[in-house]
């Protein structure tokens, strides 16, 4: 019965502010929206918060029409969605920058102090933030906490709060799809609030101000780790590990650090300055990164076991799907990944910080003047298609000069496991659980894409994370195990210098 009120009582509460909320949207609807939409679905016009401002305070316009000072407590209901627009599609098209306004860069664009801390105002400090949890942010960002700092004009604390559950939160504030959003409270009857540009807002900033600086340790384990694979899930791995006094090398088969996030990703979406701009900072604070180790082929596997006290695996989900039909090998079809891969391998950054193309031009798949045919829809195309039935007669031809099979991908590619003799499940992922990251093999921990299958950029920070935990627990007890043998081989040493019958 007291279950059946309080439930009850929820959805009642629930119901008022739905009509609270539908009632203040309805009077600004007609005037809130100040110019065209954009294709991509943001305003690509001024965005700017309606403000007036004299010496003792700042008033911005409210739902209802209304010039009042910012507060939280009906943040929500008072203040609209506002989300940062990207950049103007026809500047776009002059570059190869990504479309997010850089704070500095675009300032006509870039959400100013006071716009980001009225969109803060808007979360709701609800009882139960789902956006934190496991159906919203994988690595369990302390969002409610952020926002307020970020309200309050704490950025500093902002960025401090931030970096305490995310390694990286100028990738994923980036390319993240934003479950946090999608599980956010206040999105049940309105919009959700605008977290993912809050996020890299606080970062960028932080990053513009000089507050983010290389962490050394002070202190060193002297135990060793290799990372192989410096996609997101390894330098997360190495990051945590390198924080915890641990040694650690990580060995990428590309020429540059990265990995996805260096040629897997588009500059539009992440700039390739903004992922050395980190991976500078991972080195300056000590972690090694060895390129163009193909580990398994240049690299041996198992000397690399042999000379480190771990060997953490984040190879990532490289293994495309095929395409097994009549005239898959004529010339011109590529998996996505080439096509990607080239195209940003052509596009380096000069030391002016421009994009030039470096490569000669059959050094790189290029679709100008193309006809191009994309095979794949990622997550959305197969959940339409469910299980297809063939119908007979039903082919057609389409004319290509270029086609990119875009299927998603299988599993990590079996050299190095088969090398190792690493136990694999069903789908020729490395086979170890969640939360424990070891493998079928002592001292080899695995986590990322390698053993969860191919997933999303945070995911792999939540995965880098738990195998850095994982393998710290375990170098933790194999150097208390050494150190405790030699004290008993020290002791027993003693005693027989004292007696011949020991």
């Amino acid at each position: 019965m007291m279950l059946r009120n309080i439930l009850g009582r929820s959805n009642r509460c629930t119901a008022i502010l739905a009509r609270a909320v539908r009632t203040q949207s309805t009077q600004v609807e007609k005037s809130s929206v100040k110019g065209p939409i954009a294709t991509d679905g943001r305003h690509e016009i001024d965005h700017a918060v309606d403000y007036e401002h004299d010496s003792e305070s700042v008033k911005v316009r409210r739902r209802d029409g209304s010039m009042q000072n910012v507060e939280k407590l009906r943040g929500f209901l008072n203040y609209q969605r506002n989300p940062e627009p990207y950049r103007p599609p026809l500047e776009r098209l002059q570059d190869w920058e990504e479309i997010n306004p850089v704070p500095d860069r675009d300032v006509d664009v870039a959400h100013t102090a006071l716009e980001l801390k009225v969109q803060a105002a808007r979360c709701m400090d609800c009882g139960t933030p789902f956006c934190q949890t496991y159906s919203g942010c994988p690595v369990n960002n302390l969002i409610p906490e952020w926002n307020n700092l970020v309200y309050q004009d704490h950025w500093d604390e902002a960025i401090e709060n931030l970096h305490s559950t995310n390694n990286f939160p100028e990738f994923t504030g980036r390319v993240c799809p934003a479950p946090c959003e999608g599980s956010c409270v206040a999105g049940l009857v309105d919009d959700p609030v605008t977290i993912k540009n809050i996020e890299y807002s606080i970062v960028d900033r932080a990053f513009r101000d000089g507050k983010i600086t290389a962490r050394i340790p002070e202190d060193r384990s002297g135990m060793t780790v290799a990372v192989v694979g410096s996609g997101p899930a390894g330098l997360a791995t190495a990051d945590q590990l390198n924080q915890m006094g641990h040694k650690v090398t990580v060995f990428e088969r590309a020429d540059r650090v990265g990995g996805l996030l260096m040629y897997g990703i588009p500059n539009m979406k992440l700039e390739k300055e903004t992922v050395d701009r980190r991976v500078n900072l991972l080195r300056e604070e000590g972690i090694e990164f060895v390129t163009n180790a193909d580990i398994g082929k240049n690299v041996d596997v198992n000397e690399l076991k042999a000379d480190f006290d771990a060997l953490c695996l984040t190879l990532g989900s490289t293994k495309p799907r095929d395409l097994p039909v009549p005239g898959r090998d004529l010339k011109g079809i590529h998996f996505a990944m080439e096509f990607l891969t080239a195209n940003q391998k052509k596009l380096l950054m000069t030391k002016e910080g421009k994009l030039e193309s470096q490569w000669e031009e059959d050094n790189w798949i290029t679709a100008e003047g193309k006809d191009v045919i994309v095979i794949g829809g990622g997550d959305t195309g197969t959940d339409c298609i469910g299980r297809p039935k063939v119908i007979e007669g039903s082919e057609r031809e389409w004319p290509a000069d270029l086609v990119v099979l875009s299927m998603g991908f299988l599993s990590p590619e079996a050299y190095v496991t088969e090398e190792l003799g690493l136990d694999v499940d069903q789908r020729n992922n490395i086979q170890a659980v969640y939360g424990d990251f070891r493998t079928s093999v002592e001292g080899v921990f695995a986590g990322g894409d390698c053993r969860r299958g191919q997933s999303l950029v945070v995911w792999a920070i939540n995965e880098g994370r738990g195998t850095a935990d994982a393998c710290d627990q375990y170098l933790q007890q194999k150097r208390f195990d050494e150190v405790d043998s030699t004290q008993i081989t020290g002791a027993f040493a003693n005693l027989s210098s004292l007696s011949p019958n020991i």
